[in-house]
């Protein structure tokens, strides 16, 4: 997380896990919407499989920093 003390920055890095697991607690609750056709139904076809794929995407990648972080 970055921050600003006395207009300087500087970065936390003990509160990666939990921005990172917040972040992917949002995913899976938009993945689930993406599941329920009640949400869905106004959607173009292909729309939520593209919307899915980019979930995976984002997922990775927040799981990757959190790799990352513990290096």
């Amino acid at each position: 997380m970055y921050a600003l003390v006395d207009r300087e920055s500087f970065v936390d890095r003990t509160q990666v896990p939990d921005l990172v697991a917040k972040r992917l607690k949002v995913l899976d609750f938009i993945a689930g919407r993406l599941r329920d056709p009640k949400f869905t139904k106004s959607y173009q076809p292909g729309e939520v499989d593209v919307l899915t794929a980019r979930l995976e995407q984002a997922r990775k990648a927040y799981r990757t920093v959190t790799v990352r972080e513990r290096f």
